[in-house]
């Protein structure tokens, strides 16, 4: 079956629910294209195996080769990596806008950029957490911070309240939702394998058991395996590894898939006297960047089967979990060091090979460190470090000589944010407004076309890049 469209959007996460809702909004007929489930809000159970399957890729079982394996998440569902996120919102450091414009010919002013910033956080209501709703995990990083004068920030996120209840807003609630509204269409369960040029158009061809999803037609049933769709516009919204993995195939460019970059994380499980109050929010707020963007603080989403996880190289730890769970809590040190690639490898299988270098090694240890001194401070009694050594302390110096006399690359380490891939630069695979070069009409929308790492959450910075692309794009094409 074919389907001619003006756009078609590959991917409905950050980048592509922007895109698509600046499309339709122009009057564009629009399909998307997302190779996950459509999963209904509220009805999979938190933290579960069955949401790791419904909305992560593979199940959330991926991790990198090379020097450093780093355990890795990517969204697979209908609005991507902000279903699976704790929704925390950060702009573009200013050292990173002021090094694109200065190294990498980037044009929008610092002016030009705050006001897409403000426009999507009144869009998605980003704002301060109530005081009550407050994981007072999140609080001991404050409490510990302020003990030994180290700058501690609260990170805004997106959420709504209603009727007393905090509900994480999405991109399936928000942007992707209007879009649909405007006569976009979304078709879940449908992975594009194959982009193609045909005249005019762009060619795409999935694989799909789905249906259309649209505001006026839910049950228009497609039983077939293979679509082909073709439309004169084509954006590329799938996320890092999904969107190089279609390029490549497609042999759009064989560069795609180099200079990836991650926030490698390692963390530690710190143990309280007494017991820690878990909002059923449960997302800590609280980040130390006082030495960002080399090195970054914080807490993380503590529930009984994160804690297990961590826990799983500390027989002791794990087999009194069930005791101990409700007075423990999960912290990290980020770094923004490494450089990963891209690499196909036999029967179509792409795998991202990442190196640290021993100064990344470095700033990891220092991260440890000084998260350990302000755990400490806020009244741990016990440390477990996330690593393949099982290791517990209860001293500063007890983690300062472990560390000292152990290799550091058996720290257990993932991360959550992607980067890169098919950078906008000079010699980049996209110009500034992610067209991809030598190729009309084809474009890449999503964090794959981040030329620098970050050193914070990359969903802001997404979405207010891809927001200033579509206003250039829908000025100018339309």
């Amino acid at each position: 079956m074919q389907v001619n469209f003006d756009a078609i959007v590959v991917g409905s996460g950050p980048g592509g629910g922007i895109t698509a809702n600046y499309l339709a909004k122009s009057g564009l007929s629009v399909l998307v294209l997302e190779a996950g489930m459509n999963v209904e809000h509220d009805i999979t159970k938190e933290y579960t195996s069955e949401e790791m399957l419904q909305k992560y890729k593979y199940g959330g079982l991926t991790t990198t080769i090379g020097t450093a394996n780093i355990n890795y998440v990517e969204g697979s569902c209908v609005g991507g990596g902000s279903e699976i996120n704790s929704g925390l919102y950060h702009r573009t450091p200013k050292s990173v806008l002021d090094y694109w414009r200065d190294h990498l010919n980037f044009s929008s002013s610092k002016d030009e950029m705050s006001k897409l910033f403000s426009e999507i956080e009144k869009y998605l209501s980003i704002s301060l957490m109530p005081t009550d709703h407050m994981p007072e995990a999140s609080l001991k990083l404050k409490i510990g911070s302020s003990h030994l004068g180290v700058d501690c920030v609260e990170v805004p996120r997106w959420y709504q309240e209603n009727n007393g209840i905090i509900e994480k807003t999405t991109i399936s609630k928000s942007y992707l939702r209007d879009a649909i509204d405007c006569g976009a269409i979304l078709k879940s369960n449908s992975k594009a394998v194959k982009i193609f040029k045909d005249k005019s158009n762009w060619v795409v061809e999935s694989l799909s058991t789905s249906s259309f999803s649209s505001a006026k037609e839910h049950n228009q049933k497609l039983n077939m395996k293979t679509s082909i769709f073709k439309a004169k516009y084509l954006f590329i919204c799938g996320g890092v590894m999904s969107s190089c993995e279609l390029l490549r195939k497609s042999k759009i460019n064989k560069k795609s898939g180099s200079q990836v970059y991650l926030h490698p994380t390692a963390k530690i499980v710190s143990m309280f006297e007494n017991e820690l109050f878990q909002s059923s929010v449960g997302v800590p707020v609280h980040q130390v960047k006082q030495w960002s963007p080399k090195v970054s603080l914080g807490s993380s989403i503590g529930k009984k089967p994160h804690l297990g996880l961590s826990l799983l190289s500390n027989l002791e730890a794990f087999e009194n979990l069930s005791d101990s769970y409700d007075k423990m809590a999960i912290y990290y040190a980020s770094i923004s060091g490494g450089v990963g690639k891209i690499q196909r490898f036999p029967h179509n299988q792409f795998l991202l090979n990442y190196k640290l270098s021993n100064e990344d090694y470095h700033y990891l240890r220092f991260g440890l460190l000084r998260l350990s001194q302000i755990l400490f401070a806020a009244g741990a009694k016990k440390n477990f470090l996330v690593s393949n050594d099982g290791f517990s302390y209860k001293t500063y110096e007890q983690l300062e000589l472990f560390l000292n006399n152990r290799s550091l690359r058996n720290l257990d380490l993932m991360t959550i944010h992607l980067m890169g891939g098919n950078s906008f630069n000079i010699d980049g695979i996209c110009n500034e407004f992610g067209e991809v070069k030598g190729y009309k009409n084809l474009y890449i929308q999503d964090a794959s076309l981040l030329p620098t790492s970050l050193g914070v959450n990359p969903q802001g910075t997404i979405m207010a890049l891809v927001a200033r692309n579509m206003e250039k794009f829908t000025n100018e094409a339309i």
